[in-house]
């Protein structure tokens, strides 16, 4: 099965290797560099669900979290969709429950980009 690898990371992973003077042989070589492919990072398909348990969003960026507990004593949310963002000291913040300090998020997905608020091509801004 395909899966979308950060190039990014794997470009820098590839410059962050020995020269190629360093090699025995261009097989070596080209193991080192199938390796470096095979355990390049995974990039989050967009509309997926990651859950908490394998990997954590990056910190103080927004996402949207399936989320679990008590923000308020007369408010129980269960499976509840909740715009949030994580951070190691904190852990994680519900926007709209900000004091809510052990909200228990379980899944969480990246926010889709904004539309492109661009004048269609021919069409002049207003």
């Amino acid at each position: 099965m395909a899966r979308a690898i950060d190039a990014d990371i794997l470009l820098q992973n590839f410059d962050d290797m020995e020269p190629y003077e360093e090699y025995e042989s261009e097989h070596d070589l080209w193991l080192d560099m199938r390796m470096e492919v095979i355990h390049a990072p995974t990039l989050t398909p967009p509309n997926e669900w990651v859950r908490v348990e394998d990997a954590m969003p990056p910190e103080h960026e927004p996402v949207l979290c399936i989320v679990d507990g008590k923000p308020k004593p007369n408010i129980t949310l269960k499976d509840a969709y909740q715009i949030g963002s994580w951070n190691k000291a904190d852990g994680w913040i519900i926007d709209e429950y900000l004091d809510w300090e052990d909200a228990d998020v379980s899944w969480w997905m990246p926010l889709p980009a904004p539309p492109d608020r661009r004048p269609p091509e021919g069409e002049e801004d207003t």
